[in-house]
């Protein structure tokens, strides 16, 4: 199950495959050091290679196995699949300083240290420490030096922080007659910090300086110091109760210090996101997404917005549309307020965010998207019945919104064709409220010509769904 696990985090989300892939490497690894610990220990060098070699053996073929499943069971997927963005890079730009680091992994470093304190304390009690660690202790420190002059001389802050964290983490895996669930949480503890210590390093190529790196793999840093230091607190937070009171108050006092400081930023940085579009008025506390619409005023292209005449052409749309039927709207420059009824319903759109669109086809030629771009344009903007008409039954079209955006962004005299239509019989008035129209496609979206039959372009074969782009929240 762990390969087809893996393999489908290739097909989904390619940025998890390697994470995760190591993660499983660690599990094989914790559940083999259990098994081999229950064995009898060799008594001479020849038993201890031996034993070495099978329990290298066994980790080797479970690895090979967990690939060839996770490449086999999604083949057909990767055989077909082409991105013109693969592969890594060096990274000598601006890196991530040592407060702005504390400031986004804080209570998660809180946490770890007392884990590690923790465990260090407890292993030294427990006699778990290997004899052979503790004698390669000079060449280890000595490693350990050398790494983090490394980072120095690259100007990687963090590494200050996070390469002693990660060291001790490590080493504290190799722990003997560990429980498994300890020493795969240190393990997890040691791939987190790698993560945000390597992102500081190399960068996907051809990113946007390293955007979508960072974000990306903290991402998966976040998750996993998440499961790491949640164990580690049901782990040793009991296990405080029993230290010195002076102690016990320090760890106590510090976890929960740290644990309110990370609450307030949920509610504190969702206002102040949504203030640096909006007025303070306009942002109501709740959990409704769309509530800040109702007072919302959105400038563009010259015009003021209302929103709440697009909230209550969305509620409609959610409330009395079935399936997945294509809408048009306005094809606008990324990061406004175009793409918003396919964003807050998700139903597909003929065309969306153009750079995103044209970004995620990088292998082809961006023709197909450049040619929807304008053909958007077009279906808004011409006074041509027949034109429109070929344009909508092409792209399948059920819904066409006409709001206070589109009449931002187009002409006039393009918009009232639709009415046109209308009264052709060719569209039907679906809903109007406020400023926002919305026309539906009478019978076949295929057939929406415009024109008396037998005048206009020649019927066009119903497209398949895939003619239309379904959009995630921005």
């Amino acid at each position: 199950m762990i390969g087809f696990t893996v393999g489908a985090l290739r097909a989904t989300n390619t940025w998890d495959f390697p994470t995760y892939t190591l993660a499983a490497l660690a599990a094989i690894v914790v559940l083999e050091a259990a098994r081999r610990g229950r064995m009898a220990r060799p008594a001479d060098l020849t038993g201890w290679l031996s034993f070495l070699f099978r329990a290298a053996f066994s980790v080797v073929w479970r690895v090979a196995l967990l690939i060839i499943v996770a490449s086999a069971a999604f083949y057909p997927y990767t055989s077909h699949y082409a991105t013109a963005y693969a592969g890594l890079q060096l990274w000598d730009g601006a890196r991530t300083l040592l407060p702005d680091y504390f400031v986004m992994w804080g209570f998660f470093l809180v946490l770890a240290v007392i884990q590690l304190v923790a465990e260090l304390f407890a292993q030294r009690r427990e006699g778990a420490l290997p004899a052979w660690l503790v004698a390669a202790s000079p060449f280890i420190a000595g490693a350990f030096v050398l790494v983090l002059a490394f980072g120095l001389f690259l100007k990687i802050q963090i590494w200050l922080l996070a390469l002693p964290l990660f060291a001790l983490a490590v080493l504290l895996s190799l722990g003997r007659d560990l429980p498994p669930a300890r020493r795969l949480a240190l393990l997890l503890l040691a791939l987190a910090f790698a993560i945000t210590m390597g992102v500081e390093l190399v960068r996907q190529k051809d990113d946007i300086g390293r955007m979508n790196t960072v974000f990306k793999f903290y991402l998966q840093a976040w998750v996993i110091f998440g499961v790491a230091t949640a164990f580690g607190l049901a782990t040793w937070l009991p296990r405080a109760f029993a230290w010195q009171p002076g102690w016990r108050r320090v760890v106590a006092a510090v976890t929960l210090l740290f644990f309110v400081g990370t609450m307030l930023y949920p509610p504190f940085a969702a206002r102040a996101k949504v203030r640096d579009r909006f007025s303070a008025e306009a942002s109501p506390h709740g959990l409704d997404g769309m509530a800040y619409m109702e007072r919302a005023q959105y400038f563009d292209n010259g015009r003021d917005l209302r929103l709440a005449d697009d909230r209550q052409a969305m509620l409609w749309l959610l409330q009395n549309v079935e399936g997945s039927p294509i809408i048009l709207e306005a094809q606008i420059p990324e990061y406004r307020w175009g793409s918003r009824f396919a964003d807050y319903t998700g139903l597909p759109t003929v065309q969306g965010w153009n750079w995103h669109q044209r970004q995620q086809r990088s292998v082809v030629p961006s023709i197909a998207v450049e040619r929807r771009v304008a053909q958007v344009q077009e279906l808004y903007n011409t006074t041509d019945l027949a034109r429109a008409g070929h344009l909508l039954a092409i792209y399948g079209v059920r819904y066409i919104m006409v709001g206070e955006l589109e009449r931002a962004y187009y002409s006039p005299e393009g918009l009232a064709k639709f009415d046109a239509m209308v009264q052709g019989g060719v569209l039907e008035v679906a809903h109007r409220a406020g400023a926002v129209t919305i026309y539906r496609v009478v019978g076949s979206p295929t057939a929406a010509t415009g024109v008396p039959a037998g005048i206009g372009p020649r019927p066009v074969p119903t497209p398949t769904p895939a003619t239309g782009t379904f959009l995630s929240p921005r």
